[in-house]
């Protein structure tokens, strides 16, 4: 990543699923190794006011799916749009990522669009990290966003679950983990998965009928 955007004000943090963010060609970019997927989101803020831009950028798109066969789709959003793009080396994810996210960008450049908060297009973007996930945006939307987060945490710890319910809803979702051991035990196999899933069905079946998963649950 380093040596593909020398030159650029990008930043990469480590661990076992590869982030990139940063400024390319004055466009807000960020790209995030999706290990489960093999694949490659890269999100890319924008901001114009030509309405045809749109249809455009589907355009380009699809001339760089031609070169770019591992390519899968684009969203297209009011302030960004996000390239999904399928990985295995990361030597080619490194490679294909740079090519995309520069041609994508110098495309944008000479169109004239400019590069903001990713919901508003407001100035004075920033990345945060919420939930996780990358996003680049101005402070009045990261404050909304962080504010709704916050108050869904405190809605579901107020929440209390009812007994009767949740147990039922307990006792119906083990028995599909239940069903899962008997059916490999006739296979001839002993999988201790089967007793996680019965586990984790059971904890889902009481926060469905019982209302939340709290500490009786």
């Amino acid at each position: 990543f380093d040596k593909a955007f020398e030159g650029y004000d990008v930043v990469r943090k480590g661990g076992q699923d590869a982030k990139v963010y940063g400024k390319v060609n004055g466009f807000y970019f960020s790209a995030v190794q999706v290990p489960a997927l093999s694949e490659l989101v890269i999100t890319i803020n924008y901001k114009t006011d030509d309405y045809n831009l749109k249809q455009e950028i589907v355009q380009v798109f699809n001339n760089l799916k031609t070169q770019n066969k591992k390519l899968k789709l684009i969203e297209i959003k009011d302030y960004s749009l996000i390239i999904h793009q399928q990985v295995e080396a990361t030597k080619k994810m490194v490679a294909l990522l740079e090519n995309v996210t520069k041609q994508m960008t110098q495309f944008l450049s000479i169109k004239g669009a400019g590069s903001g908060c990713g919901l508003c297009g407001g100035e004075g973007a920033e990345f945060y990290s919420i939930n996780n996930n990358l996003n680049c945006l101005c402070p009045s939307c990261s404050n909304e966003i962080v504010g709704r987060f916050e108050q869904n945490v405190r809605e579901k710890m107020m929440n209390k679950s009812k007994f009767v319910p949740g147990l039922i809803g307990a006792f119906v979702g083990s028995l599909i983990g239940v069903a899962l051991w008997i059916l490999i035990y006739k296979m001839g196999y002993i999988a201790g998965i089967a007793g996680a899933v019965a586990i984790i069905c059971a904890m889902k079946g009481w926060e469905m009928l019982g209302g939340a998963l709290d500490v009786k649950g």
